[in-house]
């Protein structure tokens, strides 16, 4: 198989499964069957991955070393199994290698992120255009490049008084190029203003916890649409908790 830091099975199904969503393609971590003693052997079908190689670059084109690179759906602004699975490190010079499984008739893009999970280092993200793969298909020169990131300041009120210190806020990228486990993201301080940096150019939702899968779900008073340039600064950002 692939000498890949993931899984080298793009996904794994099987006839005999007991879930009915475990018989045909899934990129689940197990399948469940039935067992009992004496029982007839099952049979699980694998598919070969997609390797996927490239470079993560800093604004100037220097290789960014420990940076994460992970896949999105595209679309959704989420991972391909709501889970951080498929995320990798890049080496010294920046290289990346990753197994994922096939797109099939959905897309895909790769995104990275300077620094690890819940880490945020100096640059704003970076990602690539959507694309689809084939099962066993190999794509090289997949480059990164990582952007000079654009921050929002602002303040989280509440009208019934409670004590706004330590709301997480977000930035979720409005064209669903992102992973969720990457967006940017912050905490208010005492008198519930917060600075939200790292955020890469663009269309982005800012909101403040509970965060909803699908964006655009949030309570409007809680949620409020930028377009950032890159290095630029937005002030005044005025978000409500929502009374739901």
């Amino acid at each position: 198989y692939y000498a890949c830091p993931t899984e080298p099975f793009g996904s794994w199904w099987s006839p005999d499964a007991k879930k009915p969503w475990h018989r045909t393609a899934t990129t689940e971590v197990a399948i469940m069957f039935d067992l009992s003693p004496g029982m007839d052997p099952v049979t699980i079908y694998v598919s070969s991955g997609v390797l996927i190689s490239g470079k993560v670059t800093d604004p100037d084109g220097n290789p960014v070393a420990q940076a994460t690179v992970a896949p999105a759906r595209t679309g959704t602004g989420n991972s391909l199994t709501g889970d951080t699975r498929y995320s990798v490190e890049t080496k010294d010079d920046g290289s990346y290698v990753v197994c994922l499984p096939p797109s099939g008739d959905a897309e895909y893009n790769m995104m990275a992120h300077d620094g690890k999970y819940s880490q945020w280092r100096k640059f704003a993200s970076g990602v690539t255009e959507p694309f689809r793969t084939k099962s066993g298909q190999r794509l090289e020169n997949v480059d990164i490049q990582l952007h000079r990131p654009a921050t929002v300041r602002g303040r989280v009120t509440a009208s019934d008084g409670r004590r706004v210190k330590g709301l997480e806020v977000r930035a979720h990228a409005a064209d669903k190029r992102g992973n969720r486990y990457y967006d940017p993201t912050t905490k208010t301080n005492e008198d519930g203003t917060f600075e939200l940096s790292h955020i890469r150019p663009g269309e982005h939702f800012i909101q403040v916890e509970p965060f909803w899968m699908n964006a655009e779900d949030a309570p409007p008073q809680s949620s409020l649409v930028v377009e950032l340039s890159e290095g630029e600064t937005e002030e005044g950002i005025e978000l409500k908790l929502s009374d739901k």
